[in-house]
């Protein structure tokens, strides 16, 4: 049987400092909600998934304000404004107009600046001046 060292002789549970493990007396799950227009097997289905896995009491997140400048859509499920734009229009893929800058002279411009503020020679070999 191992014996103790007696450097640790006088710690027991009692002076450890841990406090106990927090207690839940209060109830903080939402009750069981009935959905309406589901038809009776499909709500104890239902019913069983919330009190298995039961959600905590929060009240309902408001959605954030948009930022200055952005516009709110009228109707979300509204038609299409831009119907004979491709979907890739502004995309660097597919069909469509491309991105306004080409990502070309963006690493161009970089690497640019890049040589002006270190003065190394081996940045501006990298830049394509065509």
């Amino acid at each position: 049987m191992a014996t103790r060292s007696p450097s640790n002789k006088k710690v027991t549970n009692r002076n450890t400092n841990v406090p106990p493990p927090a207690r839940n007396y209060a109830d903080n799950t939402q009750a069981v909600r009935r959905m309406p227009g589901v038809t009776y097997g499909e709500q104890d289905k239902l019913s069983e998934q919330q009190k298995i896995a039961p959600l905590p009491k929060v009240t309902t997140p408001r959605g954030q304000s948009p930022m200055r400048g952005q516009r709110v859509p009228d109707n979300l499920f509204e038609s299409t404004r831009f119907g004979n734009e491709p979907m890739t229009s502004g995309l660097p893929i597919g069909p469509g107009q491309g991105p306004a800058v080409s990502q070309q002279k963006a690493v161009n411009d970089l690497l640019y600046q890049m040589y002006a503020m270190t003065g190394d020679f081996s940045l501006l070999e990298l830049v394509d001046f065509e």
